[in-house]
């Protein structure tokens, strides 16, 4: 048959432009709304905890000159308003020591606690086809995180700073904290997309994520400062809760196979035995030397090392980076929200640029 006698007899796509054409402004939010999955679940996530982050390290400053070192009232007042005509410097570096040297544990506790879920959530994930649970059990943590300090700020005197420090991480850091989250969440978008549209829907999942950040740090500030710790902690748990029972009602596990299935039901031992695999963690190694094509695995190594190095300082400067600005510059919890606000805004600027960049280049 000759080339120019080639006729399109059913356009493939025909059908498609035509109902696209006829729906409303409403229907194609509705559309838009269906389409929606992970994404209100990364966004208050993220938001939720950076609500909260600058609540505790003033809790715990607080906490620090009143009960731990048992300073005057007058001194904790005005180190808490920042007020700079009483000349309180030497007592803000003395809270601040104190305060850094109980940090050291708790970082530690904090890097330390998510490994033993990272080592061994993967394999089960993918042994049972289980993004949902992952979710939920880390949500749980989140809750529980506030609930903690909320009873931190009730019984104020009564509990020492070791203890706020201690239940602030534990709960978070030992069902794998945000790493966890972000985990099931891709891995979730994995499972319902395609190829194609796969990268998109990452780029929105990242979206939502670093759009929580400015806008955490926004009202983190204000809020404490007129509202109180009440209204911190209150907001992040019912957000917190939202986000739980959002994952519960609106997602569902995507095409488990009956290999999968099988696990199910099996009692807390099976489960156990299951998740704590020690296979597991040989196979998670085993990926970083198999032998692939165009040095694959070299490539993986080098990006384990380049974001180790990026993002080791940027955890170790965020967590000083509050104190460091009240006692160089006697900013209170208001500026420094404004400056993180400022920060981050520029930070994904300068991400959006770049990836539109790296894009254009295809």
């Amino acid at each position: 048959m000759d080339s120019g006698d080639i006729r399109e007899t059913e356009p493939l796509n025909e059908a498609r432009i035509v109902q696209d054409k006829k729906l409303t402004c409403c229907q194609r939010f509705g559309q838009f709304l269906s389409n929606i999955t992970v994404e209100p679940v990364a966004f208050l996530a993220l938001f939720s905890n950076i609500l909260s982050s600058v609540a505790t390290q003033t809790l715990g400053l607080e906490k620090t000159c009143r009960v731990s070192l048992g300073l005057d009232d007058k001194i904790c007042d005005s180190l808490r308003a920042q007020n700079q005509s009483n000349n309180f410097t030497v007592y803000e570096r003395m809270v601040q020591e104190y305060y850094s040297n109980q940090l050291l544990w708790k970082s530690a506790l904090q890097a330390l606690l998510p490994l033993i879920m990272l080592l061994f959530v993967g394999g089960w994930s993918d042994a049972t086809g289980k993004r949902k649970s992952i979710m939920m059990v880390v949500l749980s943590g989140e809750i529980m995180q506030c609930l903690s300090n909320i009873i931190n700020v009730i019984f104020f005197y009564e509990i020492p700073l070791q203890v706020l420090l201690f239940f602030d991480v534990f709960f978070v850091s030992i069902v794998g904290g945000s790493s966890v989250m972000f985990l099931a969440l891709f891995n979730y978008i994995c499972d319902i997309t395609t190829a194609e549209n796969r990268t998109h829907r990452f780029g929105l999942v990242n979206l939502c994520i670093f759009a929580g950040m400015p806008m955490g740090l926004a009202l983190s500030g204000i809020m404490l400062k007129h509202l109180g710790y009440f209204a911190i902690y209150g907001s992040s748990l019912t957000l917190h809760a939202l986000n739980f029972l959002y994952v519960l009602l609106r997602l569902s596990d995507q095409a488990r196979s009956e290999e999968q299935k099988q696990h199910d039901g099996r009692g807390v031992c099976y489960f156990l035995k299951l998740f704590f695999n020690p296979r597991t963690i040989k196979e998670t190694f085993k990926v970083l030397f198999k032998k692939t094509e165009n040095n694959r695995t070299t490539q993986l190594c080098v990006i384990i090392i380049t974001v180790t190095f990026l993002y080791g300082p940027f955890y170790g400067e965020a967590s000083i980076m509050y104190m460091s600005t009240r006692y160089r510059f006697n900013w209170n919890e208001v500026d420094f929200s404004i400056f993180q606000t400022y920060n981050f805004g520029l930070n994904i600027l300068g991400k959006s640029h770049c990836f539109s960049w790296r894009l254009s280049l295809g």
